[in-house]
């Protein structure tokens, strides 16, 4: 087995974190692109390297694309910690670029391992329709708890919906 070589490794604890389908005006990756994302969390105690897990965001087998080994720095998740991947279709940019783009009209996105020849989902999210800039993800982190979030928090803790209290007009007067 390929996960033989890491003591201690639980792909299991790894969750699809937060999700931007419709990044307009958001983080930037390392080409200038306000391209789309999805967060890793690793609430474990130790670092994981992902390479060699799939991301896909349709259940075809032939659709889910391995996580390279090529840099260990940009596929290792710190303890407690987070990493992002691009859902520019383009990646040939390196390793945190997959070859799908996420539909902002809402879809499920698929974390897995290869076992014996066959997909193990290791984490999924399905998420509604976005809109541009709102991130969907767990609050708090990790937890099962999906909803739209009100602020992106790429690389960070997801943060709670802000809430405006209950407004009461209790008078109005025409000019």
């Amino acid at each position: 087995d390929e996960w033989d070589s890491f003591p201690g490794f639980s792909t299991q604890n790894i969750k699809i974190n937060e999700i931007i389908a419709r990044n307009a005006n958001g983080l930037k990756d390392e080409f200038g692109d306000d391209d789309d994302w999805i967060e890793l969390y690793n609430p474990g105690q130790s670092a994981i390297n992902i390479a060699g897990l799939y991301l896909s965001d349709t259940l075809l087998s032939t659709s889910f694309h391995r996580i390279s080994s090529s840099n260990a720095a940009k596929t290792t998740i710190p303890a407690g910690g987070y990493l992002l991947l691009w859902t520019d279709g383009e990646p040939s940019e390196g390793p945190n670029h997959l070859p799908f783009k996420l539909s902002n009209g809402g879809e499920t996105v698929y974390l897995a391992q290869l076992v014996g020849g066959q997909v193990n989902i290791i984490d999924q999210v399905s998420f509604p329709k976005m809109e541009r800039d709102v991130p969907y993800g767990r609050y708090p982190d990790g937890s099962n708890t999906l909803l739209r979030l009100s602020d992106p928090s790429p690389g960070s803790a997801n943060l709670p919906v802000r809430t405006i209290g209950a407004i009461v007009f209790n008078e109005f007067m025409g000019i």
